[in-house]
């Protein structure tokens, strides 16, 4: 819980006060926060834009920005929301074991740049994601959504990065789109399916496109149905 925002008076007895875990401690409840913001900057929090790109004028509304619709905002606005508060960090039992962990703020952020329309820097961020102790490091614990005081779900973030990585492999891999009942299944299950198909062979993975092909067709027609 944040101490700014937490009142005394909702606890009984004895209160031990103790400086974020996961963290180098300076000096009392003081704690380095260094690697936290090196974590942050690998993952270019900014908007990047290709040089040509920005110098165009037309691309430009009348007030010399780049237009975005509520839409297009609404897409990143959740993870948008971090205030740095490290919590995330404190909370995640990867990061406890593996310090060289990302971790969770600094993968929703990148993330958030990514889904921004305003942006052109997916490639270089997703080569950063795609390195050792990045997004696949992750052990989705879900404790960083669970302690997030803004609602940011830097778990959700994670899960997305890697479907969309994934998605990109399954289509390299066997020239075609993923597809998969997901009716009745979570972003996470949905994963956990793609990652494992990406181990089949060809014959293998027709084979269980025709099953998941039947059920959605099934599902359709239940649908009509009802």
């Amino acid at each position: 819980k944040l101490t700014c925002k937490t009142a005394l008076s909702d606890y009984e007895g004895s209160i031990r006060i103790e400086p974020l875990a996961n963290f180098p401690i300076v000096r009392d409840l003081v704690v380095d926060m260094d690697g936290f913001m090196n974590k942050f900057r690998k993952v270019k929090p900014w908007i990047v834009r290709a040089k040509e790109r920005a110098e165009d004028m037309e691309a430009l509304n009348e007030k010399g920005t780049f237009s975005q619709s509520p839409a297009q905002l609404a897409t990143f606005k959740q993870f948008s929301m971090c205030i740095n508060c490290m919590l995330c960090y404190s909370a995640c039992p990867v990061v406890a074991n593996e310090p060289e962990f990302i971790g969770p703020a600094a993968i929703a952020l990148g993330h958030r740049y990514n889904m921004d329309s305003r942006d052109e820097g997916q490639d270089e961020r997703n080569e950063i994601f795609r390195g050792e102790g990045t997004v696949f490091a992750c052990s989705y614990a879900n404790e960083c959504s669970e302690v997030c005081p803004k609602g940011v779900d830097p778990a959700d973030a994670e899960v997305a990065r890697r479907l969309a990585e994934g998605n990109a492999a399954y289509e390299q891999r066997f020239d075609r789109v993923f597809l998969v009942r997901a009716a009745g299944r979570d972003a996470a299950e949905i994963l956990g399916l793609l990652e494992q198909r990406l181990t089949h062979d060809d014959a293998t993975e027709r084979a269980v496109v025709r099953d998941q092909l039947r059920e959605i067709a099934l599902l359709r027609l239940q649908g009509a149905l009802t």
